[in-house]
């Protein structure tokens, strides 16, 4: 079996074709974003209603309440002005002073029941006393007069849209009405006092025919929602003005007043509001973030998948054609040798008969079957790799060697050889593997740089061998001043079958990494000023 763990170095990754079932995934990513963001919408509107019920539940409970307060205070206000209506009433006739003196010892004195004001009329509805006099009944005439005809306490408001309550109680004396006890108490004061209202709530007062009586700062919206309550709703709540208000009311009978508590629902269910948006973020950041991550980890996957895919095709074709490399660099490798032999029997003769002519033609040969050579190499090579067989080598002896090769290249008269070796460094490697890439390299190197002189690019063409010992690795520097490589080659410089020479086939620079990788070094490559510089890098461990 190959080895072709160096194609990894080989080919770039070629962009994969589009994913296929694209519109699935999105589905798929669909559908949890949907079941996702279903579970705090869901939880929302269950809180939500909850909310409403249990607001609803307290809008009734507030309602009444203040309904049975109210009450409580209106037989409170009632039997205050009946005991007082009881003093009056036990005074003998004539004796105003005495009347007098008790309602203004009452109203003044010991009570603040009636801050508005107290007064006594008679039986024909003429005001008798009044405290203070500024105190204005004309507005509580019917309520006076319900009292008096009907002989039973009366309560109304004292004007339209008023806040405060007229009380009128009939006086007996002897068992007939001879005129009533009025008193005045203003909403929110005295005993009428609503107290401050709940946390997001209004408590109102309503008087007869749907009047509005306290307090006198609502706003429009809930004024209209107070007053548009119907009174067979009571003891349940409303939705109105569109469901923007939440109201319950309660009935005073037989009075004609009623409670209502009035709630906003968007202000009370703002901090759910709140909190549900926090929950739809976080919850669509952490999908947002899932399907990030995951669209990242599928493309990955799919180009991994994708390439590896590659690999192996290209594995497979690769191996194909190194078999039959393999075998055609074999047989025409004999063939070779066979030429060699002849070009040698032929260069004696010539040098034996004198012929310049026939000496140029057969050097021509030498040359041609070398490059051929070397060609054929790299194939059985390519095609046949061999395993490491790892030594201790001293590598200044064997660099040395590889100088002396290059110098014996047809290209080696044209080009200075020149050598910096540590002779100190050895480390553990294939002398063959190594020699190898030091081979390709260095050819590669002298043919560039006799190139670039017979193009003018270069007057004294040269290459350099060092060798140095850098920390824990042993390394060979090749280097020339043959200009460099074109950057589309550059850039795909290790590539099989792919070189910038006019006759080459590309395989040794490949043929150079894998040596080096096999061996557990490191291949690497730069441009300098003047040209290229390759290092091989080889740890001094032990074999």
């Amino acid at each position: 079996m190959l080895d072709r763990s160096w194609f990894r170095y080989a080919w770039p990754i070629a962009t994969p074709p589009p994913l296929r079932h694209g519109r699935s995934v999105l589905a798929v990513f669909a559908v949890a974003a949907g079941v996702a963001v279903a579970g705090p919408l869901l939880g929302y509107r269950s809180d939500v209603a909850e909310t409403r019920g249990l607001l609803a539940e307290r809008l009734v409970h507030e309602a009444e309440h203040l309904a049975e307060t109210l009450r409580a205070d209106l037989a409170m206000l009632l039997a205050e002005l009946d005991r007082l209506g009881t003093r009056v009433a036990a005074q003998p006739p004539g004796r105003q002073g005495a009347i007098e003196e008790a309602l203004g010892d009452y109203a003044l004195g010991r009570s603040t029941l009636f801050p508005g004001g107290v007064a006594l009329v008679d039986h024909d509805h003429r005001v008798v006393f009044r405290m203070p006099e500024s105190l204005d009944l004309d507005r509580a005439a019917g309520v006076i007069r319900n009292a008096i005809d009907r002989e039973t306490p009366a309560v109304a408001p004292l004007e339209p849209r008023g806040p405060a309550l007229v009380f009128a109680m009939p006086v007996r004396r002897e068992g007939h009405v001879v005129g009533a006890l009025v008193g005045v108490c203003p909403l929110g004061s005295g005993a009428l006092e609503l107290g401050p209202d709940p946390p997001a709530e209004r408590r109102v007062i309503v008087g007869p025919a749907r009047r509005l009586l306290a307090p006198t700062d609502l706003p429009p919206t809930l004024a209209a929602a107070a007053t548009e309550l119907p009174a067979s709703r009571d003891g349940q709540a409303v939705a109105l003005q569109g469901e923007l208000v939440l109201a319950a009311g309660a009935t005073l009978v037989p009075w004609g007043l009623r409670t209502v508590v009035l709630a906003e629902p968007a202000t009370i269910l703002a901090p759910l509001g709140r909190r549900f948006r926090l929950q739809l973020f976080a919850v669509a950041s952490v999908q947002v973030a899932a399907v990030l991550v995951l669209a990242i980890f599928l493309r990955r996957l799919y180009r991994s998948a994708f390439e590896l895919e590659r690999r192996a095709a290209q594995k497979d074709k690769l191996a194909a054609l190194g078999s039959a490399a393999a075998l055609i660099a074999h047989e025409v490798k004999n063939a070779l040798n066979s030429l060699s032999a002849a070009a040698s029997l032929l260069e004696t003769g010539a040098k034996e008969a004198a012929e310049p002519e026939e000496a140029l033609a057969v050097r021509s040969i030498r040359r041609q079957v070398a490059r051929l050579k070397h060609l054929a190499t790299s194939l059985l090579e390519f095609g046949s790799p061999s395993a490491p067989q790892r030594s201790t080598t001293p590598l200044a002896p064997l660099v040395l060697d590889m100088a002396e090769a290059l110098r014996a290249l047809p290209e080696g008269d044209d080009v200075a050889i020149e050598t910096a070796l540590d002779q100190s460094v050895s480390a553990p490697c294939d002398p063959l593997l190594l020699a190898t890439a030091i081979d390709n390299l260095g050819r590669n190197a002298v043919e560039a740089a006799s190139a670039a002189k017979d193009l003018g690019r270069c007057a004294t063409p040269r290459v350099v061998l060092t060798l140095a010992r850098r920390g824990t690795m042993a390394v060979v520097t090749v280097e020339d001043n043959a200009g460099g490589p074109p950057p589309s080659v550059e850039a795909r410089m290790f590539e099989p079958f792919l070189s910038g020479k006019p006759k080459g086939i590309g395989l040794g620079m490949a043929v150079a990494r894998r040596a080096v990788l096999e061996q557990g070094g490191e291949l690497s490559y730069a441009r300098t000023a003047e040209g290229s510089r390759f290092e091989i890098a080889l740890p001094l461990g032990p074999a």
